[in-house]
């Protein structure tokens, strides 16, 4: 087989970048060659029953229109995948971004998203407009699920008396158990979180922080998690017997014969931060084929589908909810409603990566 100069450089790329990790040279990944196929979209997206649901609908969405589809993962949208872009750009390593409500103000100052061409996706308006990222009248992003944020499990095989209070986490019987969400998860979300738990808010982190310094000075917290999968993991594994997140992270866990009790609200605590997760396509030579893709992953069977396979209850107006059982772990529009608190996004976008140093200068050394 005769190799094009273009493919042969792929390759010694490819080694150099294997030689040097092997080394121990730190070579960052991001220099590692997309697919050269002008029809190929990269679909990046967290890892666990994210990536299962994403690659069902990519596999779908490539059979229906030949155009192929690479589905890889990512454990952060700031903190990964953006530097990922960024370095290649303007020929993006990825084509559309599973991301959260939190991470639009830094992809589009950074212009590395594109508005949604709404004469290809068509169905954008069956998707309600509090749950789209629209910046001067352009749609940047669009929402798969809206969240609540405040969802508490535990291990029911472990934890032998109910918790149905934010104060149960200081018990005896949960000492190094439960599990702690750093700063750098969706732009600060768990300082807003305790924030508000302590009577502060996005503006008053001290307040946040003063809880959190509590918890972890009772012992409290034996495992810091980043990123969805690590959530899941751990309460999976039993590493963790109680945690705070997302529906999505649990439920998945739940169906797998784990023994899990969701609590939605606290009694002490009813307040729920709310966010959503969804697509966005990036601003690349291949955006008018993301564009095919994000129509295709909007209509409501697939909507429906994405959604039910990580555990969440679809914000599409057209998708029905295929699993009753859902409504168990996810609010109700009525509770959200009631207990809903949607934080100042861009705020947080601006202040999360100073929260993240304080938290490993003030949190994670006392929880050792």
């Amino acid at each position: 087989m005769t190799l094009s100069r273009r493919t042969f450089a792929a390759y010694i790329l490819v080694a150099i970048v294997l030689s040097a990790v092997v080394s121990g040279a730190g070579v960052y990944y991001l220099f590692l060659p997309r697919p050269t196929e002008e029809r190929t979209l990269v679909i990046s997206v967290w890892g666990g029953a994210y990536y299962d649901g994403a690659k069902k609908i990519a596999d779908e969405f490539t059979k229906t229109t030949g155009i192929r589809t690479v589905v890889t993962t990512h454990t952060g949208v700031l903190m990964e995948a953006v530097p990922k872009i960024e370095a290649s750009m303007p020929d993006p390593v990825i084509d559309v971004l599973y991301c959260s409500i939190g991470h639009f103000p830094t992809l589009i100052e950074k212009n590395l998203i594109a508005p949604v061409d709404e004469t290809v996706v068509t169905n954008l308006g069956d998707t309600p407009k509090v749950a789209k990222w629209i910046q001067d009248g352009k749609t940047y992003g669009v929402a798969m699920y809206v969240a609540s944020n405040n969802l508490l499990v535990y291990r029911t095989d472990y934890v032998k008396e109910p918790i149905d209070e934010l104060k149960d986490l200081l018990r005896p019987d949960l000492k190094g158990k439960v599990l702690m969400i750093a700063p750098d998860y969706d732009v600060g979300l768990f300082v807003v979180y305790y924030s508000l738990a302590n009577g502060g808010d996005e503006y008053h982190p001290d307040k946040g922080f003063e809880l959190m310094k509590k918890f972890a000075e009772a012992g409290a917290y034996g495992v810091i998690a980043h990123d969805d999968p690590t959530i899941s993991r751990a309460i999976s594994t039993g590493e963790a017997w109680v945690a705070i997140g997302i529906p999505g992270d649990f439920y998945p866990v739940y169906k797998q014969g784990v023994p899990l009790k969701p609590v939605k609200v606290l009694k002490d605590f009813p307040t729920a931060p709310i966010g959503w997760d969804g697509l966005a396509v990036v601003n690349g030579p291949r955006k008018d084929l993301a564009m095919q893709y994000l129509k295709f992953a909007l209509q409501p069977d697939k909507a429906a589908q994405w959604t039910n396979d990580v555990g969440m209850l679809p914000v599409n107006l057209k998708a029905p909810v295929l699993n009753p059982e859902l409504l168990d772990w996810n609010l109700s529009a009525e509770e959200v409603a009631k207990y809903g608190y949607l934080r100042d996004v861009k705020y947080c976008s601006q202040h999360w990566d100073e929260w993240q140093t304080r938290f490993e200068e003030e949190i994670k050394a006392l929880i050792g």
